[in-house]
């Protein structure tokens, strides 16, 4: 059983009743920062990595077959890897190439 509370429960501005003492938040008054230009300026640098892709064969886990696919190239943790698509199926088929 929950605890017996002494005092009433709080209420949003004329809103409903809000458990555990919470006051709501307004999301429509919440403000987003406007982009500055630092921000700018990185979201406009090219990544090598954005533009290399590969075409090969991987293994389709739904198939249970080597497949041929072209996909992007990503890094994670030092480690590159290729995604791409199963021509045959249609599942997400993913190499791992090695080490940056």
């Amino acid at each position: 059983m929950p605890p017996r509370r002494s005092q009433p429960l709080p209420r949003a501005e004329g809103g409903p009743v809000l458990p555990y003492g919470g006051a709501g938040r307004n999301l429509a008054a919440a403000r987003v920062a406007p982009a500055t230009t630092a921000t700018a300026e990185i979201a406009q640098q090219e990544d090598p990595m954005a533009e290399e892709s590969y075409t090969g064969e991987a293994y389709c886990v739904k198939c249970k077959a080597k497949r041929e696919f072209t996909g992007h190239v990503e890094e994670t943790n030092g480690r590159r890897f290729a995604k791409g698509i199963c021509p045959t199926c249609g599942t997400k088929v993913t190499r791992i190439l090695g080490k940056a």
